[in-house]
């Protein structure tokens, strides 16, 4: 038997085979209890990222590194900009809201991600051997 935790809901989970029966089931979850308990203090504990707003001096996550977000309003297209390891300028129209500031920002960790996804995704589907199948009938 298993118990296992899932920190984003706080859910327990209990699995067991088919052939064990209710009551042992019931004995084992008992027997974890503590465990349980110190897992949802835990995760009581944690601290919580805030909602994004999208405005300046937020910290932003592009590749396990931090950035601090400039919001720069000017006229032209959207653009997001890494400039000295260390700040991240987004370029925005003036009087865009925070989901128009959300929306630009995914479409660039996302424009980011094929970029370095698909060489990775062409390098494994290669075929691991230079053979030839031959088919006989």
């Amino acid at each position: 038997m298993n118990v296992s935790w899932d920190p984003p809901t706080g859910r327990v989970r209990v699995a067991a085979p088919l052939r064990v029966n209710d009551e042992a089931v019931r004995l084992f979850t008992i027997s974890k209890l503590a465990w349980i308990k110190r897992q949802q203090a835990k995760f009581e504990g944690q601290e919580r990222q805030s909602a994004r707003e999208f405005v300046s001096g937020e910290s932003h996550y592009y590749q396990g590194n931090r950035y601090l977000l400039n919001v720069i309003y000017r006229e032209g297209s959207p653009a997001v900009i890494i400039r000295n390891n260390k700040t991240m300028d987004l370029y925005v129209r003036p009087g865009s809201d925070t989901s128009e500031r959300e929306r630009i920002l995914t479409t660039w960790y996302r424009q980011r991600l094929k970029e370095v996804i698909t060489p990775l995704i062409a390098k494994k589907a290669r075929p691991r051997c230079r053979c030839r199948a031959v088919f006989l009938v």
